[in-house]
């Protein structure tokens, strides 16, 4: 990442601190507001969430998951060109060369702590846990994505419990999402038979702690 994300804004401060000229026209359109050559109502909605902690954290948090100007619209009842006008004067995604960009960003964004907390969030979690927390939990999300989130969660539980004993409260917790897992693969997916095996041999490992010859228990048995 070679630009700050707001580099265009401070472009625009500069401009207004040295009186210099500008050549993007809503670099322009925003330099006009702060010099109280225009009442651009979309300019200065996005200017005020700019200047609003709360509002600014979360806005950038929501763009940094990849939600989409429709989608935050749906759920804060911003209109899509107020938060496009943001993002390319306040929150430029095209600083971010890929993914990894975006994660060391999340993770080490410092300048406010509500925002070190929900950027964090927003790079770890993703999307869909983004519009869930934006909306208090009334955001639609597709049964396809739960299903992958449960199956996924379930392989890791799998995995840490390959390090513990069988009757440790991590392998219990793994055998829990196991059998959610099962479920949500058996909702009509394609492919549940592999995911399903996938998952049985995760726990039905040769780990000593929790195969079927210390613990007693077949993978089969812990799935149903």
């Amino acid at each position: 990442m070679k630009l700050a994300p707001n580099h265009r804004f401070v472009h625009v401060r500069e401009a207004f601190e040295k009186k210099t000229t500008l050549t993007d026209e809503k670099e322009i359109a925003l330099l006009q507001f702060l010099e109280g050559k225009s009442k651009n109502e979309t300019v200065a909605r996005a200017y005020d969430i700019n200047l609003r902690l709360y509002k600014r954290e979360v806005m950038e948090s929501a763009l940094l998951a990849g939600v989409s100007p429709k989608e935050i619209d749906a759920i804060l009842k911003i209109p899509p060109a107020i938060t496009e006008l943001y993002a390319h004067l306040f929150f430029d995604l095209k600083v971010f060369e890929d993914e990894l960009d975006k994660i060391e960003y999340g993770h080490t964004y410092t300048a406010t702590e509500f925002g070190a907390s929900w950027k964090k969030y927003a790079v770890t979690n993703g999307k869909a846990s983004m519009l869930i927390r934006m909306s208090r939990g009334s955001a639609k999300i597709s049964p396809s994505e739960i299903q992958n989130d449960i199956r996924t969660t379930a392989y890791m539980q799998a995995l840490s419990a390959k390090n513990n004993p069988v009757d440790s409260e991590t392998t219990k917790n793994a055998f829990r999402w196991a059998q959610l897992a099962l479920k949500a693969s058996l909702e009509g997916e394609e492919d549940s038979a592999s995911d399903v095996e996938e998952l049985m041999m995760a726990l039905d490992t040769e780990d000593e702690t929790v195969n079927e010859e210390s613990s007693g228990l077949k993978p089969e048995d812990i799935l149903h």
